[in-house]
């Protein structure tokens, strides 16, 4: 079983317990059902609220009529669950950090917490939390999020002052230099073309795609070698 980030000593360490993450998830994926039907169960009655009730549902997705974010004041650090509004927020659910406001756009940059309770490359910064699904920020995912969506989503809880700083940090400056606490959060680095962690980028890339999503824009001139990052562009979530 996986040691927790605060056990591990080296990237080298972080980097082999990352890869038994993954490598457990796809034996996961491709397990056969289970033939005894008793061992099956219903996830939605596993789901708290009405936050996934359409889960597993073909329907369009109706939002509340209020979760209360309306009425409240949105900052930054403010942690989020996004509404099932696409295929990716429909299989699982995703948390996002609210980074810096666009009052131009009426949206939010935010930054999607990791499906893995460890960080996966150097974009991805580990929080100090007991909560395993807001335990990495993967601030490499960027991407930018409607007030209206907002509007829709459901208010968690709020980045630690100094988890909210590097986070900034990490998106303004993703190549460094870092201090020495901060790079210590990170993840290891990402060189080989055949490294599963290609996968998983693109795998959670998805988040931002449709229906109602736009995936934020890759720069196809980066070395295959070079850790792929934050897009330049980033089109907005939320806009139908």
């Amino acid at each position: 079983m996986s040691r927790t980030f605060s056990k591990i000593e080296s990237q080298q360490e972080l980097l082999a317990e990352w890869l038994e993450l993954w490598q457990l998830e796809q034996e996961l994926r491709t397990a056969p059902e289970p033939a005894d039907e008793s061992l099956s169960f219903d996830l939605e009655l596993e789901l708290p609220s009405d936050a996934y009730a359409g889960l597993h549902s073909d329907k369009p997705y109706t939002p509340p009529a209020a979760v209360g974010l309306e009425r409240r004041k949105l900052m930054a650090g403010d942690v989020l669950l996004l509404p099932p509004a696409n295929i990716a927020t429909r299989e699982r659910p995703v948390y996002v950090a609210l980074l810096v406001e666009q009052p131009a756009a009426a949206a939010w940059l935010a930054a999607p917490f990791s499906r893995f309770p460890l960080p996966a490359t150097p974009g991805e910064l580990a929080i100090r939390r007991n909560t395993l699904a807001l335990s990495v920020l993967s601030v490499w995912n960027v991407g930018l999020l409607t007030n209206s969506l907002l509007e829709e989503s459901w208010y968690g809880t709020k980045l630690a002052a100094t988890d909210l700083r590097w986070a900034l940090e990490l998106h303004t400056r993703p190549d460094g230099p870092f201090t020495s606490a901060l790079a210590k959060r990170l993840g290891p680095p990402l060189f080989h073309p055949l490294d599963p962690r290609h996968d998983y980028l693109e795998e959670e890339r998805t988040i931002w795609l449709p229906e109602q999503m736009a995936a934020p824009a890759v720069n196809e001139s980066e070395s295959p070698l070079e850790l792929r990052l934050a897009a330049e562009e980033i089109a907005p979530y939320g806009d139908s």
